[in-house]
């Protein structure tokens, strides 16, 4: 496994309306555990609030878990490896228009992706001539550089930010809701291009979507969330052929049939429920 998520939790103060705090928490994430094996692209798919993004934030380390652990390449990191790790696993974010600065020119975007690590591409030649192939590995020409963000596409502006996040040749992408601002074509040459850069550049991706479609595309295996904790886990086919947790039903049958779906009452995990494995790796939460 590149990648190992063993009892994450995370927890945040609720606040009243008036932004006192009234003693109580919101579980984002409840102890979740999850392996990712190098070279796979795996997707946690749920409804807005069902603790995706907070989960892929600890991934990166953006914010840390109240408790678990994080281990990549079977390491725990922590403050002796971050470094490093942060060089080996990058993010691209969800709005294309907010994550590249708009002072900075396209050249200078990329070019600051190199900070983490000053050993590599010591001269302005080296880095220019990285600059320049992240570029065309994206499919963008190179009198592009000069300019600025303003200019550009939100697609051409998600590619600027894919360049940026593979300029010290990373092994693992946090993809979080990379292409839902962009509209149903720009997705799919998006989609295609992260396929073709999984190959030429051996990445693993983990996708962070609502968009169950998208999903069905680019993943191998689909983790499913609701209220903080992974209640399925299985092959893409799996998943969209036979799911067998109820909250998995209803989240395809709203999201590819266009269902809606009305519950008698709420869904309920049992206190200290695990995954069970059903085979073939399909794995469920009881209810």
């Amino acid at each position: 496994m590149i990648l190992e998520l063993k009892n994450i939790t995370k927890t945040y103060p609720l606040k009243s309306g008036f932004g006192t705090k009234t003693g109580k928490v919101v579980r984002a994430v409840n102890n979740v555990s999850l392996g990712v094996e190098k070279g796979e692209s795996i997707s946690l798919v749920g409804e807005s609030g069902c603790g995706k993004t907070t989960l892929a934030r600890v991934i990166m380390q953006l914010i840390r878990p109240d408790g678990g652990n994080v281990l990549y390449d079977g390491k725990k990191v922590d403050r002796t490896n971050i470094a490093t790790y942060r060089k080996d696993v990058q993010m691209v974010f969800q709005d294309p228009y907010s994550s590249l600065d708009p002072r900075y020119t396209i050249r200078r975007v990329i070019d600051e992706g190199m900070a983490l690590d000053k050993t590599r591409f010591k001269t302005q030649q080296e880095r220019e001539m990285r600059i320049q192939k992240m570029l065309g590995a994206v499919q963008l020409k190179q009198d592009m550089l000069g300019r600025y963000p303003h200019e550009f596409s939100g697609g051409e502006r998600q590619r600027i930010a894919i360049a940026r996040a593979l300029v010290l040749n990373p092994t693992l992408l946090i993809l979080d809701e990379a292409v839902s601002s962009l509209d149903v074509l720009v997705q799919e040459e998006i989609l295609k291009l992260l396929t073709s850069l999984q190959k030429d550049f051996n990445l693993t991706y983990v996708f962070i979507s609502h968009n169950l479609k998208v999903v069905k595309r680019i993943s191998r295996r689909v983790a499913v969330m609701y209220k903080g904790k992974i209640v399925e886990l299985a092959k893409t086919e799996d998943i969209f052929n036979n799911p067998l947790h109820s909250y998995t039903r209803d989240l395809l049958s709203a999201a590819v049939d266009y269902k809606s779906v009305i519950r008698d009452m709420e869904i309920r995990i049992p206190d200290g429920a695990q995954l069970e494995d059903k085979g073939g790796g399909h794995w469920v939460m009881p209810e």
